[in-house]
């Protein structure tokens, strides 16, 4: 299958990052010198990815900014003497193809919301990726870790994919876990369940956020009722109807998984990179 299009979920309000995140979207917090989202981006440029699309929450307009033509910015780092920093802004809006959804603002709320926004835009490709805008994947060796996932998608095709990664058993209790039944080497999600005591569970893979989707999703998602414990919206619960009854395969990666997501963590990602 051909997979053309991206799409990052970016429109939630950051609550673990308040107060700076009333002000600063939290896919813009700066990791080294470039905001979080900008290391998907440049993820889904080196997979191969035609065109991103971003889901926004309508009273944000920072990622669209960061990523739209600035010419008084470039023409003053030029009388300046800093050339090299101008195209570097200058390909900050050429280097892909980029869409901004607005997220409608109607008091529901959950993961599943921004690809429900984006159906019009993804319903007619093959197959087409998605990710959350906190977290990424990370290979110090420059490899693409979505470059990885698209492969797989291409070569064993299923009707989702979904991106897991081995953890200890100390920490299963932080994270989905991806029960799967294995067919001829190939694993296949049976149940997700969400932060699990370690007895609950044999499956030490967690759920990243790095799904390839069909648009077979866009039917479970039209019938997708609000979660029972919290009144969300999970694009889990819609991952877990659609696993049984459709193949939805795991794709286990192998890099680092470097998550954005609370202080603790965007402070820990800051600390790999300046260190790599």
């Amino acid at each position: 299958m051909r997979i053309r299009k991206a799409l990052i979920m970016a429109a939630g309000y950051g609550t673990r990052f308040l107060p700076v995140t009333k002000v600063v979207q939290k896919e813009m917090l700066p990791v080294l010198n470039k905001p979080v989202i900008d290391y998907i981006v440049d993820d889904c440029i080196r997979a191969g990815i035609e065109e991103i699309l971003i889901v926004v929450n309508e009273a944000d307009s920072q990622i669209e900014q960061y990523y739209t033509q600035k010419p008084s910015l470039e023409l003053y780092l030029t009388k300046k003497g800093k050339a090299d920093i101008a195209a570097e802004i200058q390909q900050l809006h050429t280097k892909a193809s980029f869409t901004f959804i607005v997220d409608a603002d109607d008091c529901k709320y959950g993961t599943a919301l921004p690809l429900i926004a984006a159906e019009r835009y993804l319903k007619d490709e093959e197959a087409f990726l998605v990710m959350t805008g906190d977290d990424f994947l990370y290979d110090p060796a420059g490899a693409s870790p979505l470059a990885e996932l698209v492969l797989f998608a291409e070569e064993f095709p299923a009707s989702a994919i979904v991106t897991c990664t081995e953890v200890a058993e100390e920490d299963v209790f932080k994270y989905g876990i991806a029960e799967n039944r294995e067919v001829e080497g190939r694993k296949f999600l049976t149940r997700l369940i969400e932060k699990p005591h370690p007895s609950e569970t044999t499956s030490r893979l967690a759920g990243i956020s790095k799904y390839v989707f069909t648009p077979e999703i866009f039917p479970v998602l039209a019938e997708l009722q609000p979660n029972e414990k919290s009144g969300e919206y999970f694009l889990t619960d819609a991952v877990e109807q659609l696993a049984s009854f459709r193949d939805v395969a795991l794709f286990q990666t192998k890099h680092m998984f470097l998550d954005c997501g609370n202080i603790a963590n965007w402070l820990h990602t800051n600390m790999v990179l300046a260190e790599k």
